[in-house]
């Protein structure tokens, strides 16, 4: 809809397109996670070895998706990591709900 001024009416964006959520310590590597608001995903980074992304989660009404970089698979794999990436990026994402995308339904 175009109001008298001429100028389309657009939805607001979230002030910040990616929003640090923190970062923790799993078995000696430090992993930094940051939440894409515009996607409701968290990218899973390396804090101190290249190549840095680990992977990304994308949240989903069904529960969190894991999407691996092919990189890390071999570390990944290795006593249930992954689960326990997913893990703490949920329980971060959850400790900042301000952080989360906030669309009208």
């Amino acid at each position: 809809m175009t109001p008298r001024g001429g100028r389309p009416e657009f939805e607001p964006v979230p002030r910040l397109a990616a929003v640090p959520l923190g970062s923790f310590v799993l078995d000696d590597r430090r992993i930094e996670l940051v939440l894409l608001t515009l996607t409701d995903s968290v990218l899973v980074d390396f804090a101190d070895i290249e190549p840095k992304r680990i992977g990304t989660i994308v949240m989903r009404p069904s529960g969190p998706r894991f999407i691996a970089q092919p990189g890390h698979l071999d570390w990944l794999a290795y006593e249930q990591r992954e689960e326990r990436v997913v893990r703490a990026a949920v329980l971060y994402r959850a400790a900042r709900p301000s952080a989360a995308r906030q669309w009208p339904q």
